[in-house]
């Protein structure tokens, strides 16, 4: 993968070009020990900033695998978390 800006939307494998720019960037660290619950919380986050925020985002894992977004269209699931 070539090199980006911070503005630019970082996927791989998005179901199409997105043309909006981020504003944020949030990691999570997932413990191996506790990857239920980390799940659970990240499930938790996603849910909160669909009902409390117009925000656009991307939820990838290592920015390789999709599982969700919310665009100009509203929120798409591609894989449970």
């Amino acid at each position: 993968m070539g090199s980006a800006s911070p503005d630019c939307v970082l996927a791989e494998f998005l179901p199409s070009p997105q043309d909006w720019r981020v504003e944020y960037g949030i990691n999570f660290r997932y413990n191996s020990d506790e990857y239920d619950a980390c799940s659970s919380t990240l499930r938790e986050v996603v849910a909160c900033l669909v009902e409390s925020s117009p925000c656009k985002f991307v939820v990838s894992f290592q920015s390789e695998q999709v599982y969700c977004l919310r665009n100009q269209r509203g929120p798409e699931i591609f894989k449970v978390i």
